[in-house]
């Protein structure tokens, strides 16, 4: 996995190609995160979905790439660099560019408790497996003899979804309380 990390770190910029205006700023703290934020406790709180469940882990992976978090089913890692649009452009925003907004560091990753640290590594995982890439389940005990899902499968998704982005939007709660423009 070191070298697929390593791959798409080359392919990422170190920075924006602009830094965001105070009014911009402002609207991704006062309007934009809220409503993922709203999006991904609705969709949790409802019965579960293949559809809900997908918009709930999309958007807490986003937010985890917004606090530079990046992990695989077995690392956390600071992702601090920006997914180039090409023409060395990103559109991308992290929390380092709201005043006093501060990334993750690999100090603060590492120290984060186990429970944590597992909701992440399994949630992006999940979210890559399940929803961001069309897969093909490997194990047997989740799906019946016609190769759907099982019945307790939907479950088993919704609870390692919930984990996830309850860590996520607990982590960008406390992280923004530290900006000052926040």
């Amino acid at each position: 996995m070191l070298v697929g990390r390593a791959f798409i770190s080359m392919s990422k910029l170190r920075q924006r190609s602009q830094p965001l205006t105070p009014s911009e700023q402002s609207d991704l703290i006062g309007k934009a995160i809220p409503d993922r934020i709203a999006l991904i406790e609705r969709c949790l709180n409802e019965s579960p979905t293949f559809g809900r469940l997908t918009a709930a882990a999309i958007h807490a992976r986003a937010l985890a790439g917004f606090l530079g978090i990046g992990a695989n089913r077995d690392t956390l890692w600071v992702d601090s660099r920006y997914h180039d649009h090409g023409g060395e452009e990103s559109y991308e925003v992290k929390i380092s560019d709201i005043t006093n907004g501060a990334l993750f560091t690999q100090a603060e990753l590492n120290t984060l408790p186990d429970v944590d640290q597992k909701a992440i590594r399994i949630g992006f995982d999940t979210t890559n497996l399940e929803f961001a890439h069309l897969t093909y389940w490997s194990h047997q005990q989740h799906q019946t003899s016609t190769g759907a899902p099982n019945h307790n499968y939907i479950y088993a998704l919704a609870d390692r979804v919930s984990r996830f982005a309850q860590t996520i939007i607990r982590l960008l709660r406390q992280r923004l309380k530290q900006c000052s423009r926040c």
